[in-house]
């Protein structure tokens, strides 16, 4: 669910994480894949907190990494103003 990378994404902005146990607990949970798409698919402007640190220490593309066939729109991490057209009850009328 986009929801939940989302939020992970939120979590890894705001929390201070050890990026090397990070990725050795998401190797060891055999999520190092997972993990290593998701923060690939973060834009630019949204890499703050310690998303620049588990990048760099990513030891490189995990072995047999064919990426997630999962379709996510990184540019929905981007934070915008709420506008009229924007809110779900305008969406909803």
């Amino acid at each position: 669910d986009g929801r939940l990378f989302k939020l992970v994404i939120r979590l890894l902005q705001r929390a201070s994480v050890d990026s090397r146990a990070l990725w050795f607990e998401a190797k060891r949970e055999r999520a190092d894949r997972v993990l290593y798409w998701l923060v690939q698919q973060v834009p630019e402007v949204e890499c703050v907190g310690c998303i620049p640190s588990v990048i760099a220490t990513c030891p490189g593309e995990p072995r047999g990494y064919r990426g997630l066939m999962f379709n996510y729109d990184g540019n929905r991490l981007i934070r915008r103003p709420a506008t009229k057209e924007s809110v779900w009850r305008a969406a909803r009328r």
